[in-house]
């Protein structure tokens, strides 16, 4: 490499600048903040996926029973069940239709964040052909049902 007279990079080699601090801080930051909520959203994601599967079930066998016991045994089989109970949802049909609404919360205690509380819902539907409905009061632009009622 040829010296460029005038440069100053050999006196700024391995100096750490403001924006490097703020970088780093943003980082560590983050990295907590997944640390101490990012269990908790993985769950979610877990539990939204149940909630699918659990809804393929009643689908499937056309008995809402069976529908239930799967959610039951698969909550305790995949470790959800420390913050999230069976009771915690509820299973409704209407005309057609298949809801499953999953509601829930958590308490954290964390320093830097203190006591928050996460709310957590995992709500899905199956019209009559078995297409999952992600939003599951509304059918075709049609209000159908609404169990946050």
């Amino acid at each position: 490499m040829v010296a460029v007279e005038g440069r100053d990079d050999d006196r700024r080699a391995g100096r750490i600048n403001f924006a490097s601090l703020l970088i780093m801080a943003g980082m560590g930051f983050a990295g907590y903040w997944g640390w101490v909520f990012g269990p908790y959203y993985w769950e979610h994601h877990e539990m939204n996926r149940l909630v699918e599967e659990s809804l393929g079930v009643w689908y499937d066998t056309g008995v809402q029973r069976e529908g239930e016991n799967f959610l039951r045994d698969e909550l305790d089989e995949r470790g959800l069940s420390d913050s999230i109970s069976y009771k915690d949802c509820e299973f409704k049909t209407f005309g057609v239709f298949r809801h499953l609404k999953c509601t829930w919360s958590v308490v954290v205690e964390a320093p830097v964040f203190g006591r928050k509380v996460l709310h957590f819902k995992s709500y899905y539907a199956l019209d009559e052909s078995g297409m999952l409905m992600t939003d599951p009061t509304t059918y075709m632009g049609n209000t159908i049902a609404n169990l946050d009622d």
